[in-house]
């Protein structure tokens, strides 16, 4: 006995590259408006006209300096609090330890 297999139409159609790409970027913009649906989607596009800076130092007062060591040592930075304890010892005061 012979089985004869018949034709099936493929579940999924081949596309290109570029369709692929405006398929998805409908998709994602329905799922925007559905998110945000006071808002208008806009196209992502990276910023024109802005150039790399090179870094450089900024001179820091003296007031900014122990601000900064101070919100280190705030959120648990050891050596800042080390540094801080070292600074603003005073060695007449009784010892309870730093922080």
């Amino acid at each position: 006995m012979e089985v004869k297999q018949t034709y099936e139409k493929p579940l999924i159609r081949k596309i290109t590259l570029q369709q692929a790409k405006i398929i998805l970027r409908s998709k994602f913009q329905n799922i925007v408006r559905v998110m945000r649906p006071s808002s208008s989607v806009t196209t992502m596009k990276p910023e024109a006209g802005r150039k790399y800076e090179k870094p450089e130092f900024k001179r820091l007062t003296l007031e900014q300096a122990k601000l900064l060591l101070i919100g280190r040592a705030n959120v648990g930075d050891e050596q800042a609090a080390d540094l801080l304890y070292t600074i603003f010892d005073d060695p007449n005061a009784p010892q309870k330890g730093h922080f």
